[in-house]
């Protein structure tokens, strides 16, 4: 039983890192959207060139990678496969897999008139 707790607790904390790194991107990707008015088609121009402050981006760790899809200039998603199960108090899971933690971001345009 320690062992498989051992295992647990590895694997929610390596979904909590991933989670964490998913809002270091939306961070990101908030300063690009600031900066030129829209989001960029690929997550390869936040590097370290980009002048957006950053080294480098988060592309999560042996076969789970982030996924970036840019819905249009003002609106994306970014998503990854969890470990385990989508912990009870996080609501952003994906509506066809409940182990991916999605975030879906639409401007809301109607604010800034």
């Amino acid at each position: 039983k320690a062992l498989e707790s051992n295992k647990d607790a590895s694997t929610r904390a390596r979904d909590a890192r991933r989670m964490a790194e998913l809002r270091q991107i939306q961070s990101v990707l908030q300063l690009y959207y600031n900066r030129y008015g829209y989001f960029p088609d690929s997550l390869d121009v936040l590097g370290k060139d980009s002048g957006m402050g950053t080294t480098e981006i988060p592309r999560g760790e042996g076969n789970i990678e982030y996924e970036y899809t840019l819905v249009t200039s003002s609106n994306y998603r970014l998503e990854t496969e969890l470990e385990g199960s989508l912990p009870e108090d996080v609501k952003s899971a994906c509506p066809d897999n409940h182990k991916k933690y999605c975030f879906d971001y639409k401007m809301d345009l109607e604010l800034s008139q």
